[in-house]
Parts: C-alpha cells; sequence; structure tokens
C-alpha cells in the first residue's frame, strides 16, 4: 500500500523530523539558555557597570531532578510518636565541683597543626579533639585551621545559600528578556493534523486519511500591529483506492496595524521595561556583592573580637588565680584576714566560668558564620587576624556625598524608575485616543482541478483592506488610569529625592562612625595602658598591706573589660571603612569576594 505524502515527503520521514528536532533531549535547551542568558548579563554588566563578574550558575544545577514517587504521596515523610531509647535511658548528672573546657587541643597535636592553605570549596576538612583540663590555656585551644579573612570570602562567594540565590534571580531576569526579545523577532509555527476515517459497513467499504499542515511566521512591528504569512494544505487520501482524491494549498499575508491607540512607541513598552529590567537586575546584584562581601566581613571582624575575648579571659584567670594563691599564703602567714582570700578564691571561679562563657560564646558565633557562608557546622573552622588591609578614606563629606549620589547603583535604579513611571503617562495618554486601525491580506490559491498543494495562480488571488474607527465615547476606565499614572510619576519623583537624602544621610553617618570608632580605638589603647598600671600598683600595695584585695580584684576586672573594649573598637573601626565605601558606592569587589583597593 502506497503511504500518504505530503510535500514531497512521506508521513513517517515527516514524524521522524520532528522527533530529532524536538527530541534530543532537555539540556540542548538548557545549554542554549545559558549561551544567551550569559552574554546577555556580562554585556549589561559591561554598559552598565563598566566590568563584569561571574555570574555562572553552577554546571552541576543543569541537572532535573531525579523523579520521585514520594513527590505524589499524600503523607509524605510521616513520623511515629516513638521517642529513641537513648533519649528514654539518660540518667540526669549532678554537676561535679570541678568544671572542664571543651575544645582543648590534644597533647600530642601542637606538631601536627593543619595549614591554613585551602581552597574556596574544601576549606576546613580535619575533625575537632576535645580533652578535658581544669585550667586550659590559650594556646592548647583548637577550633579547626585558620583561614584568612580571603579565604573565608572567597568561600561565601562559591558556597553561600544566599550569594547562590542572588545569581539566580539574575539568571532568571536575563532569562526572561530572552523571551521577550523572541517575541519580537519572526516566529515560526506549525502544526501537523492527521484524521483516520473507516466505513466498514458501508456498500463500498472506505478507509480515508485526512491531513492538514500549515505553517505560518508572525512579526509583531515596533510601532504597533504585525504581520503574518501562512500557508496551509490539506489532502485526502483513499487508502482502499491508493490515490489522493483531493490536493490543494492557500498562501496568505495578513497585516494589522494600529494609528491612534496602540500605535507608536507605547507598542514597544514591554521590550523597553524588559530591557531595563536586566539593567537593574545587573545592578541589584553588583549592590547585593558588595553588601554580602561588607556583611561577611563584619561577621568576621566580630569573630575576632570574641576570639580576643576568650584570650583575654584566659589572661585574666591566670592573674585571678596567681591572686587568690598569694593570698591564700598572705592568709595562712595570718598577715590578712581569711576573708580577703576567699574573696580571692571566688574571683577565681568567676573568671574560670567566664572562660567557659567565651569559648562558647565563640563556637556559637562559628557556627552561625559557617551556616552564612554556606559550610557544614561539622566542619572544624578558625578566624586568624592577618592579611586585613583597609585604609582609612581621606575624604571630605561634599566630595563623598557627590560622589555617592552617582555611583550607588540602588539610587540609579530609583533614578531611572522616575523615566519608567514617564513612559506610562504616555501609554495612559495614548489609551485616551480612538481605536484606528488598518487591517489587509492577500491569499493566493491552488486551482481545484490540480492535485498540488503549491501550484499557486496569479488569477487566484485574493486582495481584501479595511479600517476600523472606534470613537472614544466611554474612557471614564483610561481617564482614571492616565490621572493614576500622573500621580504615580510625581511619587517616583518623590522616591527619588528620598532616596537622594537617605544616601547624603548614610553618609554623613558613616563618615561620623568612622571618626567615632578611631576616637574609640584610641582611647580604649589609653584604657589599656592605664589599667595595666593601675592593676601592677594595686597588686604592691595589696602585698605590702595598704590596699584590699578587693582593689585588686577591680583593676583586673576593668583591665580585661578594656582589652575586650579595644578587640570592639577594632572591629567597629574596620567595619565603619567597609561601610563607608558602600555606602558612596566605591566598594569594588573581585569575583573571589574581595574588594579591590
Amino acid at each position: 500500500m502506497a503511504q500518504p505524502r505530503i510535500a514531497g515527503h512521506t508521513l513517517p520521514s515527516v514524524l521522524m523530523i520532528c522527533i530529532v528536532l524536538f527530541g534530543g533531549g532537555c539540556q540542548v535547551w538548557t545549554n542554549d539558555a545559558d549561551r544567551e542568558v550569559y552574554r546577555l548579563i556580562e554585556s549589561r554588566q559591561q554598559a552598565a557597570l563598566g566590568a563584569t563578574s561571574n555570574t555562572r550558575l553552577p554546571e552541576e544545577d543543569k541537572r532535573p531532578p531525579s523523579r520521585s514517587s514520594r513527590a505524589y504521596q499524600f503523607v509524605p515523610h510521616p513520623i511515629t510518636s516513638e521517642v529513641p531509647e537513648e533519649f528514654q535511658t539518660a540518667s540526669h548528672r549532678e554537676p561535679s565541683g570541678s568544671a572542664s573546657l571543651p575544645t582543648t587541643r590534644p597533647s600530642a597535636l601542637p606538631s601536627d597543626k593543619p595549614t591554613t592553605e585551602s581552597t574556596p570549596t574544601t576549606m576546613a576538612t580535619t575533625t575537632m579533639s576535645t580533652s578535658e583540663t581544669e585550667d586550659v590555656t590559650y594556646e592548647q585551644l583548637y577550633f579547626g585551621p585558620e583561614s584568612t579573612l580571603a579565604e573565608a570570602l572567597a568561600y561565601a562567594v562559591a558556597n553561600s545559600r544566599e550569594f547562590q540565590s542572588a545569581r539566580e534571580d539574575l539568571y532568571l531576569q536575563a532569562l526572561a528578556l530572552t523571551l521577550e526579545r523572541h517575541l519580537w523577532t519572526p516566529r515560526f509555527m506549525s502544526t501537523l493534523q492527521s484524521t483516520y476515517t473507516e466505513y466498514p459497513d458501508a456498500a463500498v467499504p472506505e478507509r480515508t486519511v485526512n491531513l492538514l499542515a500549515d505553517l505560518a511566521v508572525e512579526q509583531k512591528l515596533p510601532y504597533g500591529g504585525e504581520v503574518v504569512a501562512k500557508w496551509v494544505g490539506t489532502m485526502v487520501r483513499d487508502l482502499q483506492e491508493h490515490v489522493t482524491s483531493s490536493e490543494g494549498g492557500q498562501l496568505i499575508l495578513e497585516a494589522n496595524m494600529p494609528l491612534l491607540r496602540g500605535g507608536g512607541q507605547v507598542a514597544f513598552e514591554s521590550r523597553y521595561q524588559a530591557e531595563r529590567d536586566l539593567i537593574y537586575a545587573v545592578r541589584d546584584f553588583e549592590d547585593f556583592r558588595r553588601s554580602f562581601v561588607t556583611q561577611i566581613a563584619g561577621e568576621y571582624f566580630e569573630l575576632l573580637s570574641t576570639k580576643s575575648s576568650i584570650r583575654n579571659a584566659i589572661a585574666s584567670r591566670d592573674s585571678s588565680r596567681d591572686n587568690w594563691e598569694r593570698s591564700q599564703a598572705l592568709a595562712d602567714a595570718e598577715k590578712i584576714v581569711r576573708l580577703e582570700a576567699d574573696r580571692a578564691r571566688v574571683d577565681y571561679l568567676q573568671a574560670r566560668n567566664r572562660v567557659v562563657n567565651a569559648i562558647e560564646a565563640y563556637e556559637s558565633a562559628l557556627d552561625e558564620f559557617k551556616i552564612r557562608i554556606g559550610m557544614p557546622t561539622t566542619d572544624p573552622f578558625d578566624v586568624v587576624d592577618r592579611g586585613v588591609e583597609l585604609a582609612e578614606p581621606q575624604v571630605d563629606q561634599p566630595l563623598a556625598i557627590d560622589t555617592a549620589l552617582k555611583q550607588r547603583l540602588d539610587l540609579l535604579n530609583t533614578l531611572d524608575a522616575v523615566d519608567d513611571a514617564r513612559r506610562q503617562v504616555e501609554i495612559a495618554r495614548n489609551n485616551l485616543l480612538p481605536d484606528l486601525n488598518l487591517t489587509g491580506s492577500v491569499s493566493y490559491d491552488t486551482p481545484d482541478d490540480h492535485l498540488s498543494m503549491f501550484g499557486f495562480r496569479e488569477h487566484l488571488e485574493t486582495w481584501t483592506a479595511g479600517g476600523t474607527l472606534e470613537l472614544p465615547l466611554d474612557r471614564k476606565e483610561e481617564r482614571n488610569r492616565y490621572r493614576s499614572s500622573i500621580i504615580g510619576y510625581r511619587r517616583a519623583e518623590r522616591n527619588y529625592d528620598l532616596a537622594a537624602d537617605r544616601v547624603r544621610l548614610e553618609v554623613r553617618r558613616a563618615l561620623r562612625r568612622i571618626e567615632q570608632a578611631r576616637f574609640s580605638l584610641a582611647i580604649q589603647d589609653e584604657n589599656i595602658r592605664s589599667n595595666e598600671i593601675r592593676r601592677e600598683a594595686a597588686q604592691v600595695r595589696f602585698e605590702l598591706g595598704q590596699l584590699s584585695n578587693r582593689d585588686v580584684v577591680d583593676a583586673d576586672n576593668d583591665l580585661r573589660d578594656a582589652r575586650d573594649e579595644y578587640a570592639r573598637a577594632l572591629s567597629e573601626y574596620r567595619q565603619a571603612i567597609l561601610a563607608f565605601r558602600e555606602a558612596t558606592g566605591t566598594l569594588r569587589v573581585g569575583d573571589d569576594g574581595r574588594w579591590l583597593e
């Protein structure tokens, strides 16, 4: 039996072509989308920022999720009311008289300390060791391999969940623009329809196949309207007689163009907005990168301050222990009252407790930081005050404010939103116009006495032309939208004025914060020196019997507090410099997360 033919190809051949073109797998489409999106993002980054940064998503994220029956369960992940036996049989243990300090380096480890070299994605892979000791030294503490701020920033950029979501937001915005651009290019559409009909009970059994194929291309016009070219082919094949009983085609060219309402630049609004939205997304992503680096660095500086409090607590505890031992010896020799020795012992116990609290606070802060940068909390990790280079900017206030008004990316987005609102006014004004649309078409047919889908004849052409005019008798809704668009425009102007004032405020505050942090740092440095002298003097006078032991305890506590305040002031000073750079829009960040001087 002969196979039905369509335009010179058998039906199985056409189906095979469709399978090859459209059944090649999702990976082809994913790769094509990535290529187009990354080209768009890089071109927009260069145009909007003058530089490009890495925004590519991880390759493993291309893989679609595997099929799972769990996704179709009505009650996924059920649990029982039972509690694990270990929780039921856990016994209550009374605290003992001696406290132990966690997270200490085993005695066999000092010579085997892991190196700090690591890649951003494999940082901190060794396990933490613990041992029990009473008065642990600072050198015995071990939280994991030390990572510099640069290494922590690189790890965060590569692994942070928040950073990955920001990348994806930018990708999705560029992906939306690829569709909008595609809608303004010639768009091809095609369908193939087949119907099989059989009449077995007829006097003469019949079996026929009806085929309908069409191919169309559509082009939207930038100033409104569209042009469509379409070919339609039909064929009826008698399978019983193995003959084609009917075959014909039609070629149609249609055009529709608005002259008033819906015509002009307003027709291209979706493209204008989509192009500008990608610019806004590029700025938002860059603004996020700068803010993210500033926040991660600030948390790193706070970790350094918290870690410093451990050192200070241990130094204070050692001093309290020495003071207790001296007081105990003097009390045994009956040179001071026993109350003085008891007070020194209480102070020593409190100092030991402060060490335990400081270590716990640091470990908790480390875990929070690990979550922030995308590191498993079970991985060992530690911070080190090394390689931090921050220069205080020598800029006066007028120049700083003027620079911020020109460089702040979020402010530029607010400024461009004013133009977006202005276009909305133009669109609303255009909608008040009457509808005046022109339409036209021309079609060519094949003769009825020939079996051909492409045998068009000029004498079988048909021309049509027309116009539609709709008078604006009811424009209440459009009037309200026009008035609302004017209000929206004025509101966008006020939003920019407010945002500009906020920027000025942030810059002035950032400058004051730097000055305040610098002044506080100098005061705390002087405070440390004064308290060191005071403690030494109090200790000497106590041993000579001129002061109470309380003065020694107070001087030691004040020295510890002064050292803690200095560490916090140093952290504030560093954060203030970064905050100023961010507030003025002058912070530049590399792909590895480091800021560029």
